[in-house]
């Protein structure tokens, strides 16, 4: 059969390339992010941070703990919608 699959839609990451934070702006006002996750570009995830215990529709992350390089941000929410990004930490 044929299935109709709708694209992420990306979050705002900023800034972007990064060294110390990233600041996450949801495309989806009034959603609550449910967690996030970073993956490097082997798909090695490098970073989880659960946000189910706030209603949190904005964040920032520190990234002092990942290396130089590109990385790929999902940001799920409650309603079960997820958003994407990517950005480089220098």
């Amino acid at each position: 059969g044929i299935y109709n699959v709708s694209s992420p839609i990306a979050v705002k990451i900023f800034p972007n390339p990064t060294d110390k934070f990233i600041k996450i702006n949801s495309p989806h006002p009034g959603k609550s992010i449910k967690s996030i996750s970073i993956s490097d570009i082997n798909g090695k995830i490098r970073l989880e941070h659960d946000c189910s215990d706030v209603i949190l529709v904005n964040a920032t992350i520190s990234t002092t703990g990942l290396p130089a390089g590109y990385y790929f941000l999902t940001v799920f929410f409650n309603d079960g919608s997820i958003s994407t990004g990517i950005f480089s930490k220098i």
